[in-house]
């Protein structure tokens, strides 16, 4: 059966009722007939990747129905549009089951089910099923791993459809101080120790106005209609992934479909794009592609706002199937952002700029002992940013270019039933071109407006009182680098128990430097009482603070940054549908900063804080917790999803000659983030989220101090952080409804985010001229709302 459908998207943002109009008056001509749809995949071996032949896909409480054929291929016909729950069953395996997925008029295709062996299986000769399997992990995930479907991330209230911004809703992520980045932090790291991988590609940083030593920015660059799934490693990461401290968010893209054609436009306030997928081949290969351009710009004489940003991205997919074993795929993400804001009065002006190019080449082959994955990467990056204020001077002229090329073989080898020996190298080049710069001046304080006031030279005026002297700065640092790693791992299974032991080495040039890295885990499948984990090991990575020095220090100096860190897990399937999991970690980095807690000359409680990078000595930091995760993946008429965590992180200050431990400043304590929703009718759903947090630790501004010294200093008589903020509460509310029609579907929604108007504070400082503290605040209520239109 051959088939088009075409989508139309349109978003709305705060304010923006027109779209709202519209559905109103587009529903009354809904039409009343009988609306079908078609379902088609493959099921898949969880470990081989192999299709299962014979395998019986059934739409639960249904006469649907089908057998895979010998390429594990399934085609259910005529089903009535609406939410069904699937089954997934054949001999030797695990049952499979799949909650409430939404079938919409036209084409639903390359649906691809992962199912695994049950050992507990002996008569072979007929469909044994002894449970359900909501949740297949590979043969190498232990615990701290968790998986999401496209669904989920797409339906997440808060999260505008942001990866990011849905991490922050499990139970070992947090959101940062600055709502307006998308930036997380896990079990008591920073933004820059995590990492993506897209189908193999190692990639820093997947936002808009984000860098390559962080893992976040503004609006993500990724679109959601080529996402298969997710799997978030926030502790007990496979040898296999690159080495980075805190996490791996490994995202898989699904294949176009090879059968039918799809096309789809999206509009809304952030900008318009287009997306289209369908054969190149037919039964053989595949393209997805989409573009998507903002247009903020056109209205900002509306909003003046003093500038906007303006940004355009794309990706596309292609995949062939060469034959029954041999697979190729190519990848391409493409980003560009910039942005201009200027005072009123013209005394300030910043600047912004970022290309970001992501492209790879994918060459997979499936034996019957064998897996072995090639892949090939090339990205490049390109941020510029110049700031100015006052009388023209450069306060800074920042530009950093790389270019880096990668190559990655992995290779699994399959000895028995589910064990699994898995090895691979990676050599990886770096060209970097880095320049920081700015003009040097002169800050002086006036005594008559008690204001800052910046100068290339010595004023004339005796009012003036120098409060500090910046020098001129020309560091440009070209580096070309190179990272050589390998990895051998090993999982066995002996009766109830699964145990792994692995190690990976990356030897950095630029460092000079070697990361040995082993890790072990063990778990024990209790049956119906649970299953119990344990895992740990010492982790590496390159320290990602050095990336800006001045020429005092040479990135060869320093040590990798590394931690050792363990994680104690249970997980139960208290249904089929629910998991109930509890984890308890430990981290400790011996290679940080030093934190220096310095007081101010005749103000004893009044001081700063100043970090220092020596190579020649490091700083402390750890951090503890215990993790609760409750989660009903069925989106049927009550689901949910409770992720809490109770922490602890703390720092090594130097304090008067000796060390202090003090809060971190991601030490929240306590953060609860829970998701509660209802599918009450096959077209309407609702859906409420909650992140409540301790409140975020910080230095009290000293106003005697800073008015005296002509800049901000702390209240530090009680240590480094020892404030903490308001809890902060945000609830989000969203209102799903789909109307289905023989021509195509209507998807609407609208949000509510931060539905309480609770605006908290970020950051403050002393500002001279007002003779108080000011204080930058989060974002407060915001609407949003679009639909979908699909014909």
């Amino acid at each position: 059966m051959q088939a088009h459908t075409h989508t139309l998207r349109l978003g709305a943002a705060s304010g923006n009722a027109l779209l709202f109009l519209v559905s109103l008056i587009w529903l009354p001509f809904a039409e009343k007939k009988a609306v079908y749809g078609t379902l088609s995949g493959t099921v898949i071996e969880v470990r081989k990747k192999t299709p299962v032949a014979g395998a019986q896909v059934n739409l639960i409480q249904t006469r649907f129905s089908d057998s895979t054929n010998q390429n594990g291929r399934f085609d259910l016909d005529s089903i009535p549009v609406g939410y069904y729950d699937i089954e997934i069953k054949a001999a030797e395996y695990l049952a499979k089951a799949v909650p409430t997925y939404l079938i919409k008029s036209g084409v639903n295709n390359g649906i691809e089910f992962v199912i695994e062996k049950d050992d507990k299986v002996r008569n072979l000769d007929k469909m044994v099923v002894t449970s359900k399997r909501l949740v297949t992990r590979s043969a190498e995930q232990s615990n701290s791993v968790v998986k999401l479907s496209r669904e989920e991330v797409l339906k997440t209230p808060g999260s505008n459809q942001d990866i990011n911004r849905v991490l922050q809703a499990m139970p070992s992520a947090i959101g940062g101080k600055d709502e307006g980045f998308n930036a997380f932090i896990v079990r008591g790291g920073n933004d820059n120790e995590n990492i993506f991988i897209i189908d193999g590609m190692e990639i820093n940083n997947l936002s808009h106005w984000g860098s390559e030593y962080s893992s976040g920015g503004a609006i993500t660059i990724l679109h959601n209609d080529f996402l298969k799934a997710v799997d978030f490693y926030a502790g007990g990461v496979p040898v296999r992934q690159p080495p980075v401290l805190s996490s791996v968010t490994d995202i898989q893209f699904r294949d176009g479909s090879m059968t039918d054609r799809r096309y789809q436009v999206d509009l809304n306030m952030a900008g318009f794009g287009a997306f289209a997928e369908g054969p190149i081949v037919k039964d053989n290969s595949s393209y997805m592609i989409n573009a998507r351009f903002s247009f903020l710009d056109i209205i900002e004489p509306l909003l003046d706002v003093g500038g906007l940003p303006q940004y355009q991205n794309g990706q596309m997919k292609l995949a062939w199937n060469l034959n029954k074993r041999n697979k190729l795929s190519a990848n391409l993400i493409v980003g560009h952002e910039t942005i201009e804001i200027e005072d009123d009065d013209g005394q300030q002006y910043v600047e912004d700029e970022g290309i970001h190019v992501n492209g790879g080449l994918i060459w997979s082959y499936k034996g019957n002992t064998l897996m072995n994955r090639v892949i090939f990467t090339g990205k490049y990056n390109d941020f510029v940013e110049q700031v100015t204020q006052h009388d023209s001077i450069v306060v800074h002229d920042y530009d950093n270019s790389q270019i880096v090329l990668q190559l990655k073989d992995d290779f699994s080898i399959y000895l028995r039933d589910k064990d699994v020996v898995s090895l691979g190298v990676i050599v990886e080049g770096k060209d970097q071109d880095e320049l920081f710069g700015n003009d040097g001046y002169y800050i002086f304080g006036d005594t008559t407006s008690n204001n800052y006031r910046y100068f290339l030279g010595f004023p004339d005026s005796t009012r003036h009182v120098l409060i500090d002297t910046v020098k001129k700065l020309a560091i440009d640092t070209s580096v070309r680098a190179y990272r050589i790693g390998g990895y051998v791992g090993y999982t066995a299974h002996v009766g109830r128990f699964k145990l792994g032991l692995g190690v990976r080495n990356d030897y950095y040039t630029l460092a000079e430097k070697h990361g040995v890295s082993p890790r072990a885990n063990i778990g024990y499948d209790a049956g119906t009482i649970g299953a119990f984990s344990l895992n740990g090991g010492l982790y590496h990575q390159f320290p990602a603070y050095a990336h800006f020095l001045d020429n005092d220090h040479y990135l060869w100096e320093f040590d990798l940054q590394r931690n050792v860190q363990a994680v104690l897990g249970y997980e139960k399937m208290l249904t089929e549908v629910i998991i109930l999991g509890a984890e308890t970690y430990y981290k400790h980095y011996d290679r940080e900063p030093i934190y220096e807690l310095k007081r101010e000359p005749g103000y004893p409680d009044a001081g700063t804080v100043e970090v220092i990078l020596d190579p020649d000595r490091y700083s402390h930091k750890r951090a503890l917790g215990i993790e609760l995760y409750l989660h009903k993946k069925k989106l049927d008429k009550l689901y949910y999803q409770l992720a809490y965590s109770l922490f602890n992180v703390e720092r090594e200050y130097i304090v008067e000659g000796g060390t202090e431990w003090y809060n971190d400043e991601n030490n929240l304590r306590n953060s609860l983030s829970m998701i509660v929703g209802s599918n009450f009718h096959k077209s309407h759903s609702v859906t409420i989220r909650m992140d409540l947090t301790e409140g975020y630790p910080y230095l009290k501004v000293d106003k005697e101090a800073s008015t005296a010294r002509y800049r901000t200093l702390y209240d530090v008589s009680n240590g480094s952080l020892s404030e903490r903020r308001d809890p902060r509460v945000k609830i989000s509310l969203r209102y799903d409804w789909t109307s289905f029609f023989r021509w195509g579907n209507i998807t609407s929604y609208f949000e509510v985010q931060n539905l309480f108007n609770q605006r908290d504070v970020a950051y403050e400082y002393y500002e001279i001229g007002k003779k108080d503290v000011t204080r930058i605040m989060s974002r407060g209520i915001l609407p949003v709302g679009g639909f979908t239109l699909d014909f």
